[in-house]
């Protein structure tokens, strides 16, 4: 009579090694995994800044000027001004330009509250994408979509104005009115300024780069009682750094999402900065998108953050 012969099944020490190998495959697959879903999101990012790139100059060519940096006592800001330009001509049409930041109609929907996908780096570990505490309004706080991309103001952070001139306002404005120089504000979004402007040539000039801000300070504008956080709304021009950020001595790009560089360690809220490994993006003045390491020389940051200083940009 034919016995049946049993079935053998895996033993212990079979099992233990089926385990290990493919947790030793795992080990191996994972790092290759977040590299290619890190890749993914930097050009993302990097799609994001040409877009906004395009925009600013399909406006220069509406208008034969840059969008200023924000609209004087309005405070709506440069974000607003290329939505058209950008596929959101909707959104658009829910700001009204006549009335400030704070007095915005809100019958078909609060307009500042809206996203805009490319106004986000995928990299940035986002909890909230819209601020929560710290514009400068008074009273009740208006919250405001952020933003992981400013542009950029120059290397200085405050400029020189005759006697009886704001010269913040008109920092803000890049104002060429009452005395105040349209070449006082170096940086590229500050006024009436077009491609003429920018005599160092657009591919050497910054346009609008990653901003840095960490994590802890996601949502917290700059005027926080919490602390100076540097993240209110893109659209809220009444806090410079909601839309507007520095490069150069004092200013350097942050080393990583948790630096605090900057002049003693107080500037971090008004510099550039990622969450990509090893570099931060910026869209230059020609709309070409290129990658900085966080430890570019400030010198040569500053030169690339000025529009006409006629020096001659070193490698980098």
């Amino acid at each position: 009579m034919k016995t049946q012969s049993k079935r053998k099944g895996f033993t212990l020490i079979e099992l233990l090694v089926v385990i290990a190998i493919i947790a030793i495959l795992i080990g191996l697959l994972l790092p290759a995994v977040q590299k290619v879903r890190e890749a993914a999101a930097r050009s993302t990012c990097q799609n994001n800044l040409k877009q906004m790139g395009l925009a600013v100059h399909n406006f220069q060519s509406t208008y034969g000027v840059f969008p200023p940096s924000r609209i004087k006592d309005v405070h709506l800001t440069w974000a607003v001004l290329i939505l058209p330009y950008m596929e959101q001509e909707n959104l658009y049409k829910q700001f009204d330009l006549t009335k400030q930041y704070y007095q915005q109609p809100t019958t078909n929907g609060d307009p500042r509250t809206k996203e805009v996908k490319s106004f986000f780096c995928p990299s940035y570990p986002r909890t909230t994408k819209v601020s929560t505490s710290g514009d400068a309004g008074t009273g009740t706080h208006t919250p405001g979509s952020c933003a992981d991309y400013n542009t950029i103001s120059g290397s200085q952070e405050r400029y020189n104005a005759p006697s009886g001139v704001t010269p913040w306002d008109n920092w803000r404005d890049g104002n060429g009115a009452n005395g105040m120089s349209k070449k006082s504000p170096n940086g590229t979004l500050m006024g009436e300024f077009n491609f003429n402007h920018i005599s160092d040539g657009t591919s050497n000039t910054f346009l609008i780069g990653e901003k840095h801000i960490p994590a802890k300070w996601f949502g917290v504008g700059m005027g926080a009682p919490s602390g100076n956080g540097g993240d209110g709304s893109i659209y809220n021009g009444d806090l410079e750094w909601n839309f507007c950020r520095v490069a150069g001595p004092s200013y350097p790009l942050a080393m990583s999402p948790t630096d605090t560089s900057g002049s003693a360690g107080t500037n971090y809220h008004s510099i550039f900065g990622s969450y990509h490994a090893g570099v931060v993006q910026f869209v230059f003045c020609d709309a070409s998108v290129r990658a900085l390491t966080p430890g570019i020389a400030t010198a040569t940051l500053a030169l690339l953050a000025q529009r006409d200083d006629g020096q001659v940009i070193p490698p980098y």
